[in-house]
Order: C-alpha cells, then sequence, then structure tokens
C-alpha cells in the first residue's frame, strides 16, 4: 500500500514484529488516513509470559523500517481454531469488534 507517497509492505513489518520472543503471530493492514492516504495498523498475538509496551513496539519497527511503517494502532488478533490462517479481509470487516492491545 502507499503511506504519504512511500510503498509499504506489511509483509516487512510482519516480519519485523516476528523477531521479538512471544510475538505468535502478528497481522498488519492497511487502512485509511485522511493525511498519508493509508497507514499500517497491527494486530497481535502475544504468548502469555511476554509484555510489551507501545513505545517497544514502535521502536521495533522504527529501527527496523522507518517511521512511516509504524502501525498506527495496535490491536489484539482475536481467537481462532488451531491451524487455520487468518483472512486479511474478514479481519477488516471486525475492526470494529476488536481489542486494541494499549
Amino acid at each position: 500500500f502507499i503511506s504519504a507517497g512511500e510503498n509499504i509492505q506489511p509483509e516487512s513489518i510482519e516480519q519485523a514484529l516476528k523477531r521479538l520472543p512471544g510475538v505468535e503471530e502478528v497481522c498488519v493492514l492497511a487502512v485509511t488516513d485522511m493525511e498519508y492516504g493509508q497507514v499500517p495498523i497491527a494486530l497481535l498475538k502475544l504468548s502469555a509470559e511476554e509484555i510489551y509496551s507501545k513505545e517497544q513496539l514502535e521502536a521495533t519497527v522504527r529501527s527496523a523500517l522507518g517511521g512511516l511503517c509504524v502501525p498506527s494502532r495496535w490491536l489484539k488478533l482475536p481467537e481462532q481454531d488451531s491451524g487455520l490462517k487468518y483472512r486479511k479481509k474478514d479481519l477488516i470487516r471486525s475492526l470494529d469488534t476488536l481489542r486494541d492491545l494499549f
């Protein structure tokens, strides 16, 4: 997707976050933004023993990929049956029902 005229790859953001211990699953989506066109948001599933602050997650992405790649919102991935893949279309439709991480 394009944010502030730059090409942003959600997969790159996902890979940067997956390197953190305890990040079990991550999905990055693009949402419409009045100022930038589109911005990333991140949906995460963390293991019970890992706790990260919003600042720690933002710093991880910023240091790996730069400021435009930092998600504007952090949400909890919904519970799902083991082995099933998340469908981004379904997640986008359910954004209003998902809980914020912070």
